[in-house]
C-alpha cells in the first residue's frame, strides 16, 4: 500500500523524509493513531521545518507485541504542510477536518 487519503484520514505507511504531504488551506489535524509492527516502531510528524516536531509516537515495548499508539489534539493543529521524516515499522492514520 502507498500513502493515501480516504475521506478525512491520511493513511501513511511510507515515511516522507523531506517531502511534504499536501494539505488544503485551513485543514486541522485532530488525531494521529499508529500501529507499530515491532519494537523498532517510531513515527515522527513535523511541520514544514523538520526540526519543528509536533508529534512523536513510539512502540510501547510491553510484551514486545504489535502495539497501537495515538494522540489527540482537541480543537486541532492548523496545518499547511506536514512532513514525516521518520516512519519505521509502522502505519499511521492522521485524522483531519
Amino acid at each position: 500500500m502507498a500513502n493515501q487519503i480516504l475521506g478525512n484520514v491520511y493513511i501513511i505507511d511510507v515515511g516522507s523524509a523531506d517531502v511534504a504531504f499536501p494539505w488544503n488551506s485551513g485543514t486541522k489535524i485532530t488525531a494521529i493513531k499508529c500501529w507499530f509492527d515491532n519494537s523498532s516502531g517510531e513515527a515522527i510528524f513535523t511541520f514544514a521545518n523538520t526540526s519543528n516536531v509536533f508529534a512523536k509516537l513510539v512502540h510501547n515495548s510491553v510484551n514486545n507485541e504489535a502495539q497501537n499508539g495515538g494522540i489527540s489534539f482537541g480543537e486541532g493543529v492548523p496545518m499547511s504542510e506536514m512532513k514525516v521524516p521518520t516512519l519505521t515499522a509502522a502505519t499511521a492514520w492522521v485524522y483531519f477536518v
